[in-house]
């Protein structure tokens, strides 16, 4: 991860944060199968904000995932069906708006 803050004024600064998450292939059951593997892949997710250096506000631009990797937290066969499997996906590149106050 790399965080950054710069002040742009007496009253007011600007800021960041990037973190990448990276993982190798694993096995998403106790099974070494590879229709139930999940691939190696790395995410990122960050956030740039401006506000009062003493943080009673803020505005942030939010990004998760922002590889847009498709992953599953979750598989497993499908019960009565050969080789089909089920899993849970997490979720795709997301992006948001925080503001904050603190009083």
């Amino acid at each position: 991860g790399l965080s950054y803050i710069h002040e742009i004024g007496p009253d007011l600064q600007i800021s960041g944060d990037v973190n990448t998450y990276f993982t190798s292939s694993f096995y998403l059951q106790p099974i070494a199968d590879p229709y139930l593997s999940q691939a190696g892949h790395a995410k990122i997710d960050a956030r740039v904000s401006i506000g009062r250096p003493d943080g009673r506000w803020e505005l942030s631009i939010i990004g998760k995932n922002l590889t847009n990797k498709i992953t599953a937290s979750y598989m497993n066969f499908a019960t009565g069906s050969a080789r089909s499997v089920q899993g849970l996906a997490e979720p795709p590149r997301s992006i948001g708006v925080r503001l904050g106050y603190k009083y």
